[in-house]
């Protein structure tokens, strides 16, 4: 055993001296860059040589910023009968190297200063490089950049910059984005990979919980970026201490708030500071399927305007809601997925007050939100219920969920943006191949006109809905609230970095990725939501040529990003607790046909006011905070009632 032991011994000083080896001083963290030499035109003052001096530009090395290197370049020369020598300059003049190294067996050069403008304050710090390896005709090279720190705790960064070599495996900076499996995330990261070689981002689908997240992030194991999901997630991470600050980044590396949609902005940013930049922006539309509303008779909805709620249940919800003798579900349901907040908030309602002090969800404006979202259920019946939603799935077709019901044509409307395209061209093309192999030689009419009878006939003639021809989508705008003005909610996924991480500064790459226009092609070619940039978000870049028949979705996507509302956040109350609070009350509405709205509503506001007050009691930062916003002077106590009388 004890010889064990001694070779175990062996082995640890070992590969203590070969971690030690690079820099005798103290132990460095290596990544590596590609280059490419080519002959060095426009440059001055280069010396006599046997052959044509080759430059390259420096690439960000040690974690750098790129506008730190922008002037800087790498030389090689070839004095006598190849190249040799390599000369880091500050721009295209040999006069002005900072260091020149020949190749050798680590023999660093002299200390010499770089002055990093592009960081967000200038500072001059020492640095030596290596020329490790430099083939005679170029086509090989090895550069090796250490930072120097003068402070002990600090550890040397240090750089190797490959040219024309096989790289290591393992060369590439690895990060991890914390993401949904959507399909286009593969496009989206191999874009990434091939556009920035030094960097290998990777998709993390199975942890995408809010606290897993923060826990695994605070211990020293979370991903590079985080996706969030809206303002509420935001606050909730930034609270954590999660989030790295991004405004200046954002201006020095183009990811700034104005090149998104005006509304997407404030889902940016807590407290004036912006902490992502969209991955994808979303408004939601009423996509409907024109095969029920051939079947039933019901005209299509307008596209030029917006109709009320009250025209929208009259016309379209009860005519499309079938009930049969002996049937218990309905059908067919005229409409499904409306969400509760989106009626609140188009009522005039809100959530919280305007300084974000209280909950209003017992407001006049709420209360009539949430009463015609209950009606849609229980008083109009063109919704299902919780427990109609079970009978229908219990139906079979396509399996669970309301995307299922509405590919299985047993739903009329649906209120979804338009990256549920990417789901619906997967049903479409399968029930094409279907009709196809059980009604071969029928053709669909192509002219609309005739297209609209020949639907009506055939599905009244076929009652199975899989020998029903083949979905086909229509859309038009959310319905408004009667004497409202449109408003429809205004959604999105964004990129955040994690300020704990080691690659912190590489992640910044992938935020202004988001803005460039390959990326936000990404988006359009897959149909999922908008593009982050709003300059890329045309209609003839939405437009995908083999579904022409889609155009409609983006036209009238594109306009209700004019209406869109971004939710409102309160300092006050973790964002999770609010969901759980309020999301009682809504269930026990939406099964429970003699609960009312008042009671719901009026029971939320007093569970959420009663939360904050309690935070306000337990944390003495957050009271001084709600103290400044209420005008009262510090240190004055906050009774419990105090939050719900005001």
């Amino acid at each position: 055993m004890k010889y064990v032991f001694a070779i175990i011994l062996v082995v640890l000083i070992v590969w203590s001296l070969a971690a030690w080896r690079l820099e005798p001083e103290t132990r460095a963290r290596q990544h590596v860059l590609a280059v490419s030499l080519a002959t060095a035109d426009e440059w001055r003052n280069l010396p006599d040589g046997a052959l044509p001096a080759l430059a390259a530009r420096l690439p960000s090395v040690c974690d750098m910023p790129v506008a730190a290197t922008a002037g800087l370049y790498l030389l090689a020369l070839a004095p006598s009968k190849g190249y040799d020598r390599i000369a880091l300059c500050a721009g295209r003049d040999y006069e002005a190297r900072l260091a020149e190294a020949r190749v050798s067996s680590w023999q660093w050069t002299d200390l010499f200063e770089l002055h990093l403008t592009g960081d967000a304050r200038p500072e001059t710090m020492p640095w030596r490089l290596n020329l490790r390896e430099l083939a005679a005709d170029g086509s090989k090279l090895l550069v090796y950049f250490s930072h120097v720190f003068e402070d002990e705790e600090k550890r040397p960064l240090q750089q190797a910059v490959y040219a024309g070599v096989p790289r290591p495996a393992d060369w590439r900076i690895s990060m991890f984005r914390v993401t949904d499996p959507h399909p286009q995330r593969r496009f989206e990261f191999e874009a990434f990979n091939r556009r920035f070689p030094e960097c290998y981002l990777r998709i993390d689908p199975s942890n995408t919980g809010v606290q897993k997240i923060i826990v695994q992030t605070c211990s020293g194991v979370g991903p590079s970026l985080i996706d969030v999901y809206g303002v509420h997630q935001l606050q909730m991470f930034v609270n954590a201490g999660i989030l790295r600050a991004l405004t200046q980044d954002a201006k020095r590396l183009g990811f700034t708030p104005d090149l998104t949609y005006p509304k997407a902005a404030r889902a940016m940013s807590i407290d004036g500071e912006q902490y992502c930049f969209p991955c994808n922006v979303n408004v939601r539309l009423l996509i409907y399927n024109k095969n029920l509303f051939d079947r039933y008779d019901v005209p299509y909805p307008p596209t030029d305007r917006v109709i009320d709620w009250l025209t929208f249940v009259e016309t379209y919800g009860k005519p499309l809601t079938i009930r049969r003798p002996g049937r218990p579900v309905p059908e067919c349901f005229g409409l499904t997925l409306f969400g509760w907040e989106q009626m609140i908030y188009q009522a005039g309602g809100d959530i919280y007050s305007e300084d974000g002090t209280r909950c209003v969800l017992d407001s006049p404006e709420a209360l009539a939100g949430i009463r015609m979202y209950r009606d849609l259920m229980h008083e109009y019946n063109v919704m299902p219920s919780p427990i109609q939603q079970a009978g229908l799935s219990g139906q079979g077709g396509w399996g669970q969920g309301w995307l299922n019901w509405f590919g299985a044509q047993k739903i009329a409307c649906v209120r979804v943006g338009k990256w549920a395209l990417n789901t619906f061209r997967r049903y479409i093309t399968e029930q094409r191949r279907r009709f196809a192999k059980r009604f071969p030689g029928v053709e669909v009419p192509s002219d609309p006109s005739k297209l609209r009878a020949w639907t009506r006939q055939w599905m009244l003639a076929y009652l199975d809905p899989m020998d029903w021809p083949p979905l086909r989508l229509g859309a038009a705008h959310v319905p408004r609230m009667p004497g409202r003005e449109p408003l429809i909610l205004l959604d999105q996924k964004s990129a955040a970095v994690n300020s704990l991480h080691p690659h912190a500064s590489h992640a910044l790459k992938f935020l202004a990725f988001l803005a460039s226009e390959e990326y936000c092609q990404i988006i359009n070619d897959g149909a999922d939501a908008l593009p982050p940039n709003r300059k890329y978000a045309t209609i003839d870049r939405q437009i995908n040529p083999d579904w022409p028949e889609e155009r409609d979705i983006h036209v009238l996507t594109n306009q209700a990003t004019e209406w869109g509302y971004v939710r409102q956040v309160s300092p006050f109350i973790d964002a999770l607790v609010m969901d759980r609070l309020i999301n009682a009350q809504v269930q026990r509405l939406e099964a429970d046909p003699t609960f009312t709205a008042a009671q719901a509503m009026r029971t939320a506001a007093k569970d959420m006011n009663d939360e904050i007050a309690k935070n306000l009691r337990n944390d003495a930062k957050l009271r001084e905070k709600y103290e400044g916003i209420v005008g009262r002077s510090k240190g004055t106590s906050v009774a419990k009632t105090d939050v719900v009388r005001r």
